[in-house]
């Protein structure tokens, strides 16, 4: 299961050697561990490393459903998935999140915040204060709080120059910017969420699962 999610044979073996060199230097690795319906099958081996290496540091989400994750909608954690979680890894996960539940950890189900924000009109900027950004290997730059992808493509910097890029950013002018500035989320929320979905979420987590849906929408992505 962990060479699948990282894409290549031997990972889950590099990840064991890469735990054993830390623990062998005196550093207490820290466990992250992503849960949806298929991985619940194996979270119990995870109790199983944390308990073998006596490992201090671990917790449990289901990350966001955004770029590549959004391909795991389908599979995405529900409450009943929470009932298969492993004591161990449920108590460090409680420590790390400061929390004591797993539903405080994992959210509300998409049908409960359906019902509370599809009528909502907020609009909102992607803008922040301290903004900072991602390259990739064609030298395309993208607002870090946004995914690798067209909708979020702000410019190229060796083509566009950073001066653009920045404007681009400031003005809101990606195609994901520009929808989230201009469409009210409930009307979104309409448009591309499940008012059935028993999927957990958190909020902000949700309304930009729904910001990518939308785009892939308006934009043919």
């Amino acid at each position: 299961m962990t060479d699948k999610y990282t894409g290549r044979r031997g990972a889950y073996r590099d990840i064991l050697q890469g735990i054993e060199l830390l623990l062998k230097n005196g550093i207490q690795p820290r466990i992250q561990a992503f849960v949806n319906q298929e991985t619940i099958t194996e979270m119990h081996l995870v109790d199983e490393l944390l308990r073998f290496y006596k490992i201090e540091f671990a917790f449990a989400h289901q990350g966001s459903c955004m770029g590549a994750s959004a391909k795991l909608y389908d599979i995405w954690p529900t409450p009943e998935t929470l009932e298969h979680m492993p004591p161990l890894l449920t108590e460090l996960s409680f420590e790390h999140w400061k929390a004591k539940s797993l539903r405080k950890i994992f959210g509300e189900t998409e049908q409960a915040l359906y019902q509370k924000l599809s009528r909502s009109k907020k609009t909102q900027s992607t803008l922040t204060a301290k903004p900072y950004f991602n390259i990739d290997h064609n030298w395309d730059m993208y607002p870090n709080n946004g995914t690798p992808t067209p909708k979020w493509r702000l410019g190229n910097l060796k083509r566009d120059g950073a001066q653009a890029i920045v404007e681009c950013y400031r003005n809101e002018a990606s195609p994901a910017q520009a929808a989230r500035r201009n469409n009210p989320l409930g009307e979104m929320i309409r448009a591309c969420g499940d008012p059935d979905s028993q999927r957990l979420f958190g909020r902000g987590d949700y309304e930009d699962y729904i910001l990518e849906k939308f785009c892939e929408r308006e934009y043919n992505e």
